[in-house]
């Protein structure tokens, strides 16, 4: 039977490992045994047939260390099992979340408008405005989309308070609200007095 492999090596991927070896002179083909248990042999390693270098083995557990072994085989028989080669997949991706809450929410009323800032949020990449003209604004207000701080709400009834949140978008969804902030607009000018009618 043919020598015992050399050269053998295993690098981790995403789910999977790479498996190389060098070739051994009068071997036909080879095989691998792989545990997820140091100390892997030919008889308790599972088993890859026919495996040609490099071999990738897909389809494995997110952050784990696979262990192997190689032998090469000719008409004469398997031959020994190289030295054990260990790799470690990659560990998962962590899922992606939502923004955090907005903070710093305030509001300032002007003429028929109010101007809204709050502080930027790590990671968000566009922010939702829900304003109503009664206390205990939530989503379920009014919402200007895309909204970018400071905005500025134009078009409001003067003399009237208005109730604000923000909220924090990305690809993973949308923060919880911000706590409510509240402008009031400016009074309505006072109606110029009336003209006096010229004497005669």
């Amino acid at each position: 039977p043919p020598a015992a492999p050399a050269g053998v090596t295993a690098t981790g991927g995403t789910r999977q490992v790479t498996i190389s070896w060098s070739a051994v002179s009068g071997a036909t083909s080879y095989t691998i045994y792989w545990s997820t248990s140091a100390g892997v042999t030919k008889a308790n390693g599972k088993k890859i047939s026919g495996a040609k270098s490099p071999t990738v083995q897909t389809g494995l557990a997110d952050g784990t260390t696979y262990y192997y072994i190689v032998t090469a085989t000719n008409s004469a028989g398997e031959g020994p099992a190289s030295v054990q080669v260990a790799a470690a997949t990659l560990s998962a991706a962590p899922a992606p979340t939502a923004p955090s809450t907005p903070g710093g929410l305030t509001a300032q009323g002007g003429a028929n408008q109010a101007t809204i800032s709050w502080s930027a949020v790590s990671g968000a990449t566009s922010y939702n405005l829900y304003y109503a003209t009664t206390p205990g604004v939530t989503t379920s207000g009014t919402k200007i989309a895309g909204v970018t701080s400071p905005y500025v709400h134009t078009g409001l009834a003067s003399g009237t308070t208005y109730y604000y949140i923000v909220t924090a978008l990305n690809a993973a969804g949308e923060s919880s609200p911000s706590t409510q902030a509240i402008a009031t607009t400016n009074a309505a000018p006072a109606p110029p007095p009336p003209v006096e009618g010229a004497w005669q």
